[in-house]
């Protein structure tokens, strides 16, 4: 399927082009794959009612005021708003009086097919202006239209029933070089023999190499048919769906019309690209003693994806991830955090971590009870925290703090400050009010500091002067955030 997608990235921007509804093309901006909207050049107009009625229209005067008579909105919107419109489908709308390249077929079930086709100049039609789209295609035909199509060189044939003369010989040398049509018994092409709807349904799947059958196929396509599998792929892929009474009519001869559809579904499906093929991370998360670590918090992040695990009771996780480089951090209190920025995962492996976790610095710290006052050595004020609260947010940790400050001394004093230390070395920048409290004045204080999931926390500290502080001190009030 990868090869296929690629070899048909250049028609997949072709079709862009050629189809892109707002563009101005032979269609007069008539062609609309959105269904019920008719677009110009400069304007996106909504239908209402049925396509049968909009193409009762002569030219695209009298499909506007179709429009304007059948649309509630205004006869011009800028932006399509949703609403309750008729789904109709403009696919392929011409006006009576709009030039086609071929005379018959105008309305005919594989017009846009065949006009895809003629405008990616794979197809032309005959000296009376018509397609054909009754005609049948030879072997000839079809090979010369495949070398066109993937772009094949020209090859001198080594059939015996193809002299270098023939119209298509290079093609056909081209082809059968390729190994997308072979030859028969006796070193023959047979260039003229009409093919049949299973020989294309054969010649499609080798050609672009797709892979993957149907569980369910057709009532006249046995499993010991020769050609079960290539149309089987082909109902995989939604490239066929048969007749009314679910038969494929494998050994019919394939008009020019039928060849049309067929190919063109193919340049279609090349715009559609395969969903990638996930890969699986699977990790161990263990203290240096090799035991198993709990709790941890698991990130797995770009710049467009970031989700989260935890570590279960065996110290696992894993994630089911794209072909991308990530970065890999795990973080738990007591721990210093691990991470990993140039973590490269290939398309449908298997990778298996196993993480190690040391104790962080701020183990052994003696910290303080929650709605207990106590005096700080370095202003004498009496702190007391009455809250903390550690909630998670979509992408950061919010730490949340409520304290009062008391001066219970006979001096004016300065208010202290906090200040949140990690284990990476880091802090959050001082949090203090800064103004003078008088004796036996008291002052209430919040503050929400906000870090990164993957931090870890050492301490809160508080302190009259823990402005460059690169760590927490050693006879200053701590307090951990659990």
């Amino acid at each position: 399927m990868k090869s296929f997608i690629k070899m048909l990235a250049v028609f997949s921007v072709l079709s862009a082009v050629f189809f892109n509804p707002s563009t101005t093309n032979a269609h007069n901006g008539a062609r609309d794959e959105l269904g019920g909207h008719f677009r110009t050049a400069d304007c996106v107009y909504m239908l209402h009612e049925p396509t049968a009625l909009a193409k009762t229209a002569k030219n695209i005067e009298e499909l506007k005021a179709l429009i304007t008579e059948y649309n509630s909105n205004a006869t011009c919107v800028k932006e399509l708003n949703g609403g309750t419109n008729f789904e109709v489908d403009l696919e392929g709308f011409a006006f009576p009086s709009e030039k086609l390249p071929f005379n018959d077929i105008r309305g005919h079930w594989a017009q846009d097919d065949i006009l895809l086709l003629n405008e990616l100049g794979l197809v032309s039609g005959f000296q009376d202006g018509s397609y054909g789209v009754n005609k049948k295609i030879s072997r000839a035909e079809v090979a010369a239209i495949m070398a066109r199509h993937m772009e094949l060189p020209n090859a001198t044939p080594t059939f015996k029933d193809v002299p270098k003369s023939f119209w298509a010989a290079n093609q056909i040398g081209a082809v059968a070089e390729a190994n997308v049509m072979n030859g028969f018994v006796g070193n023959t092409f047979k260039p003229t023999k009409i093919i049949t709807r299973a020989e294309i349904a054969s010649l499609l799947v080798r050609a672009y190499e797709l892979e993957g059958t149907a569980t369910e196929n057709f009532k006249d396509v046995p499993k010991n048919h020769w050609a079960y599998e290539p149309i089987s792929t082909l109902v995989e892929y939604g490239l066929v769906s048969g007749f009314s009474d679910h038969t494929f009519r494998p050994e019919n001869q394939l008009t020019r019309a039928e060849f049309a559809a067929f190919l063109a579904r193919v340049i279609r499906a090349g715009e559609i690209e395969p969903e990638p093929e996930l890969s699986t991370i699977e990790g161990l998360v263990v203290d240096e003693d090799g035991k198993p670590i709990e709790g941890a918090n698991v990130v797995l992040a770009t710049e467009d994806i970031y989700t989260t695990e935890k570590t279960n009771a065996n110290g696992s996780f894993i994630f089911k991830a794209q072909e991308d480089r990530y970065t890999l951090t795990v973080v738990k209190e007591g721990y210093e955090t691990f991470a990993d920025n140039e973590l490269m995962i290939e398309e449908g492996t298997v990778v298996e971590l196993e993480i190690m976790l040391a104790p962080s610095d701020g183990v052994g710290y003696d910290f303080l009870e929650v709605n207990k006052p106590y005096v700080s050595s370095d202003n004498g004020l009496t702190v007391q925290v009455t809250s903390l609260a550690k909630v998670t947010q979509n992408n950061y940790m919010e730490y949340q703090l409520n304290y009062t400050e008391t001066n219970n001394t006979k001096e004016t004093v300065d208010q202290g400050a906090f200040k949140l230390f990690f284990t990476d070395g880091t802090a959050d920048p001082q949090f203090g009010i800064f103004r003078e409290l008088a004796p036996g004045e008291t002052a209430t204080g919040s503050h929400v500091f906000k870090a990164p999931l993957t931090k870890s926390t050492i301490a809160l500290e508080y302190g009259a002067d823990i402005l460059l502080n690169g760590k927490p001190s050693d006879d200053t009030l701590k307090w951990d955030f659990k």
